[in-house]
């Protein structure tokens, strides 16, 4: 079922320990994985060993233990299987040949997975991440269960590990979970439903990373009371990264010969350029002296099928440069050197209680953004503050007049960085380490006196 911790064994048996669930740690591009694993050394650094169970898609922890756990149920195991022979042998004749016979093998398994229960597939790893939670509570004692997603495995897991422990539990709520008047139709949003109110009535502290996000479970749920707060996740500045070799010769240094802008991170159907393709469009119509030096870098994800559509019928495809993913130490070398920095929100409800984590990367980038919100007054007032362009994500005016304001911005060299500072990693465990003082003091490391002559 899992990969036990082995190299941390010895240093594990003592000190303050803390039980962490998060089903996608240290996954590469997960933006769930992120919030938490970031957090990690500077927990480490407050006297705090975690003790990490997640599912094993993700790299292997080396600072601390770290269990990887298969999920026990039909569809996961496909899901889990195919993410490691991908990682393993790529993703060719032999990739095709063991997933198929795989998902032939799984296939009655599944059908009836999902006509009993109908959740998603990472509903099944709570079970084991039960198990392997109990061994790792009598062994290690832990002072807290941290739950973090994203997955709402994991929150159940600390639900029921509190329930037959006793040890205090913590949650930490990425994405919004239900939206105000928000019909449950099927039995996977009821079980999100079940996850919110379970954190509400029973989670020792919670956190959602927006106000609007908590606010919305408060009204849902009121008994949260003053054990619920916010606190946006924040990045890691880019001095963490600068004695890694960036990838040089990305793209041109800024200058008055071209104008870049890079986007960066996915696109998707419920997250695409559409507007925006109509909206560059509209701006070259009325300018068009700035094709010939505008330039629109994307990184991560090509252009989505709705916005190279868009491209096409407006001929400007050419415009677009894909330059493919980006090792993690060199993506803030490349935020740098562009001239805008395209922040594409999405246009689903849930947008109005979310932040996407990259628009914290951005922000120590010291470029300006262009935001393309959907409203979503509290992500449009971190742009605004720090000297950015704030426009409705599914307005193509709005979108087209906030891009000619950062092209005059650029070409009349009138931009300039905010005196607000970025929003670190660092100041939000500093949030969560307070409250968790306040609330849950012997959850910490017992502070040691200093030496007297």
């Amino acid at each position: 079922m899992h990969k036990a911790p082995h190299a941390h064994d010895a240093h594990s048996q003592t000190g303050t320990h803390w039980l962490v669930l998060s089903h996608c740690f240290n996954m590469d591009g997960r933006a769930a994985s992120q919030v938490i694993a970031d957090k990690i050394p500077m927990l480490i650094a407050k006297g705090i060993t975690p003790i990490v169970i997640s599912a094993p898609m993700g790299r292997r922890a080396t600072t601390h233990p770290h269990i990887q756990a298969f999920a026990v149920g039909p569809s996961a195991l496909r899901f889990d299987a195919r993410h490691l022979l991908s990682e393993r042998i790529g993703r060719g004749v032999a990739y095709r040949v063991l997933t198929g016979l795989l998902s032939l093998v799984l296939a009655p398994l599944i059908i009836v997975e999902r006509l009993l229960s109908g959740l998603q597939n990472h509903a099944s790893w709570t079970l084991s991440a039960i198990i392997l939670g109990l061994r790792v509570i009598r062994r290690h004692q832990p002072t807290l269960i941290y739950t973090t997603g994203g997955a709402y495995s994991a929150h159940w897991a600390g639900y029921w590990l509190k329930r037959l422990t006793g040890v205090a539990w913590v949650a930490e709520v990425h994405d919004p979970m239900i939206l105000p008047g928000q019909p449950l139709k099927n039995r996977n949003l009821r079980r999100i439903a079940k996850t919110e109110a379970l954190i509400c009535q029973h989670a020792d502290l919670a956190w959602w990373l927006t106000r609007a996000a908590l606010d919305s479970a408060r009204q849902r749920h009121p008994e949260i009371q003053d054990r619920g707060f916010w606190v946006h996740s924040g990045a890691m500045p880019p001095m963490a990264l600068r004695d890694a070799i960036a990838t040089p010769g990305v793209i041109a240094t800024p200058s008055l010969d071209a104008f870049h802008i890079g986007h960066f991170g996915s696109l998707s159907r419920s997250r695409n350029t559409g507007a925006f393709v109509q909206a560059l469009a509209s701006f070259v119509r009325r300018r068009p002296e700035v094709r010939s030096h505008l330039v629109i870098d994307l990184f991560g994800s090509d252009l989505d099928p709705i916005g190279r559509a868009a491209a096409s019928a407006a001929g400007i495809e050419a415009l677009f440069v894909f330059h493919g993913r980006l090792a993690h130490e060199a993506v803030f070398n490349a935020m740098e050197r562009v001239d805008l920095l395209l922040l594409i929100h999405g246009s689903s409800a849930e947008c109005s209680e979310y932040i996407p984590a990259k628009t914290f990367e951005y922000f120590w980038a010291h470029r300006p953004v262009l935001a393309c919100t959907y409203r979503n007054t509290e992500l449009d007032r971190l742009v605004l503050e720090r000297n950015g362009y704030v426009a409705e994500g599914d307005n193509v005016e709005s979108i087209s007049g906030a891009l000619e304001a950062a092209y005059l911005g650029w070409e009349n060299d009138s931009w300039k960085p905010s005196d607000i500072a970025p929003i670190s990693v660092e100041s939000a465990v500093q949030t969560i380490l307070d409250r968790i003082s306040s609330k849950l003091a012997q959850s910490l490391p017992t502070p040691q006196p200093y030496p007297t002559a």
